[in-house]
């Protein structure tokens, strides 16, 4: 096996997948809290300019993260101050490749989108991705240096 793919979807701002729309990359995760495995399905949109994974504060809580310092970000609303959560993360299709990452909790929904989360690079980084609205989008990892087994 050289690359595991993962496929990569298309939602609008009400959170319909619509080709006919302006859309926003999204993919399928599973997050939990180190060592837990209370795993939490999230659909999280892609934001390559975003540094650190983000996640919803229920998502967070079902998983049982706990905040263990803050960071600032900046963006569109100027600087803010979120939480950090030491998470696991892994892609559906592959439950047994994990990806340990620092994230940080987000302040509000993303509109109607349904995004449960932020992807951003301190995962992408780890990869490849693929973005192509008119035709096949995917994010790719290459094993075993990127992902580690289940204990």
């Amino acid at each position: 096996m050289n690359e595991l793919i993962f496929p990569v979807f298309w939602k609008d701002d009400q959170g319909k997948i619509d080709s006919r729309t302006f859309a926003h990359p999204f993919i399928a995760v599973e997050v939990s809290a180190p060592g837990l495995r209370k795993w939490q399905s999230a659909d999280v949109m892609i934001d390559t300019g975003l540094s650190r994974t983000s996640f919803s504060p229920g998502i967070l809580s079902l998983c049982g993260a706990t905040a263990h310092g803050t960071v600032q970000l900046s963006g569109s609303q100027g600087a803010q101050d979120f939480s950090t959560f030491r998470l696991e993360l892994r892609f559906p299709s592959f439950p047994l490749g994990i990806i340990a990452t620092e994230g940080a909790s987000m302040d509000h929904p993303l509109g109607n989108t349904g995004a449960g989360g932020l992807l951003g690079m301190d995962v992408l980084r780890l990869g490849r991705l693929v973005i192509d609205p008119t035709g096949d989008s995917f994010f790719s990892l290459k094993p075993p240096t990127q992902t580690r087994p289940v204990n």
